[in-house]
């Protein structure tokens, strides 16, 4: 596939299960090997860079599973994030300025990430990727597996990192969601890109643009359904 996140905005992947989506994000950090083309960052090649130097440069992901610490505090699994791109004098006030943008985990900083709600540890893992001030955020499938009101949540804080400024590539197959949030977006299928463009492009021919994904309007809303209540 080959895709482009344009620094300053919202880039959204899409497609249904087995399309090469999450894997695409883990070959950008390099959790997967490349075995063809090449992956750009600034100017360059990262093919060939172990996990740590890809996240030295400046790219940090939120996994689909969260991958939190369970037995640690939230406040010390967001400090976890800026370990080796935040000195540390400076981590304290990071940690608060983060937290600003997450007022349900202010009232659970001291808390156990696995005692938090599924919406709480997304948020979290959100928040220690942010941690590191990244360049370029990458975030797999964040609404996957929650109930719909914490969905909302979710693309709201979504909404407001872009309107920071922040660059974000979004694996997701919640269209709503990814129409909502995202400026560009990827249609994938069977790991080729079967549709491509602005997000006011899909919102004129929405229907046309679910049929791409190989799926009706009807069966998406409730897959989506199903996957939130499980």
């Amino acid at each position: 596939m080959r895709l482009g996140v344009e620094k300053g905005r919202v880039t959204a992947l899409l497609g249904g299960n087995g399309c090469g989506k999450s894997s695409t994000l883990k070959c950008v950090v390099g959790m997967l090997g490349v075995t063809g083309g090449s992956i750009r960052f600034e100017d360059e090649t990262i093919e060939n860079l172990k996990p740590h130097q890809i996240f030295a440069r400046g790219i940090a992901m939120v996994p689909q599973h969260r991958e939190l610490f369970a037995g640690m505090t939230t406040a010390e699994n967001i400090l976890i994030g800026g370990m080796t791109r935040c000195p540390k004098r400076e981590r304290k006030g990071r940690l608060a300025g983060i937290l600003e943008h997450f007022p349900r985990l202010q009232d659970r900083v001291k808390s156990r990430a696995g005692n938090l709600s599924g919406g709480e540890q997304q948020m979290l893992a959100t928040a220690r990727a942010l941690m590191s001030e990244p360049k370029l955020l990458l975030m797999d499938e964040p609404t996957a597996g929650l109930a719909p009101v914490v969905i909302d949540e979710i693309a709201q804080i979504v909404a407001e990192l872009k309107a920071r400024g922040e660059t974000i590539f979004i694996v997701e197959q919640n269209v709503r969601v990814a129409l909502r949030v995202a400026d560009y977006v990827y249609v994938a299928r069977q790991g080729r890109v079967v549709m491509q463009g602005a997000v006011d492009e899909f919102r004129d021919d929405h229907q046309l643009f679910l049929e791409y994904m190989g799926q009706g309007k009807d069966a998406l809303i409730s897959q989506h359904a199903h996957r939130s209540h499980r």
